[in-house]
């Protein structure tokens, strides 16, 4: 965990910044906060233990998910874990890494963990849904526009190779999205819902993500299938850890309870 540096600023209650002294994780590194913190000292200039105050759990995920699902309860997850989180965007193959070697102690990933070490339990099952402005919806031929026509419609895409889109496309449609004609790449689902909402084109969000916006208009779906593809996402964890961290074991615990809220 986190030990503390004693302050030479002579301001009574203020401490120097967190040395995270993990590397007890392997690395060997430390990393600096840059703020200083104020912490609270008994009468006799001591500094006082608040528990859980010097300990933190690193939770890591993508940024969409963790920002709609899991970051409105924080309030939840802090008192149920009584430490710190630290939270880490970023892409699932560097994150369940990070997991791996003990910079992160818990990810939320898109895809089933397959790394050694790691245990992935299932947590979510998101749902697709085509997604554009009302404006484009005008557009289109009919209530129910086919594969051949939504490809008329330009693109916002998360990577180049359309990794969403081009699941969505071959798990309704039975085919590559090869005729598709890419107008925006914008490698973070919250930019790539901003960029449709203001009418650049459609594409393919999680509907948790775009309910919001389907409920105010904003967005409309463009192709209702009769089976919505669908992905699970799992919360993993490193192999025995939430038998030994009753911290972990908590936080899991409620990431499981709240996710689906």
């Amino acid at each position: 965990m986190f030990s503390e540096k004693r302050s030479s600023i002579s301001e009574p209650g203020w401490q120097d910044p967190d040395i995270d002294d993990r590397g007890c994780h392997g690395k060997g590194t430390r990393r600096r906060d840059r703020q200083r913190r104020w912490v609270p000292r008994t009468a006799a200039g001591e500094i006082a233990t608040l528990p859980g105050a010097n300990e933190a759990i690193d939770l890591g995920g993508p940024a969409e998910f963790l920002t709609a699902k899991l970051l409105p309860h924080t309030p939840e997850l802090t008192t149920a874990i009584g430490a710190r989180l630290r939270i880490r965007f970023g892409l699932v193959d560097g994150l369940l890494e990070d997991l791996r070697t003990g910079d992160l102690d818990l990810v939320i990933s898109s895809v089933r963990p397959r790394v050694q070490g790691v245990t992935g339990m299932p947590l979510y099952d998101e749902e697709f849904v085509l997604v554009a402005a009302p404006s484009w919806r005008s557009r289109l031929p009919g209530d129910a526009p086919d594969d051949v026509e939504l490809a008329a419609i330009p693109v916002v895409a998360y990577a180049e190779n359309l990794p969403i889109i081009r699941r969505y496309w071959r798990s309704v449609f039975e085919r590559r999205p090869d005729d598709l004609r890419t107008i925006c790449i914008v490698p973070d689902l919250r930019g790539v819902r901003s960029a449709v909402v203001a009418g650049a084109g459609m594409s393919v969000l999680p509907r948790y993500f775009a309910e919001d916006d389907l409920a105010s208009g904003a967005l409309v779906a463009l192709h209702t299938p009769e089976v919505a593809p669908l992905n699970t996402v799992y919360l993993a964890t490193r192999t025995g850890d939430l038998d030994r961290n009753h911290r972990l074991r908590a936080l899991a615990s409620a990431i499981q309870r709240l996710a689906g809220t």
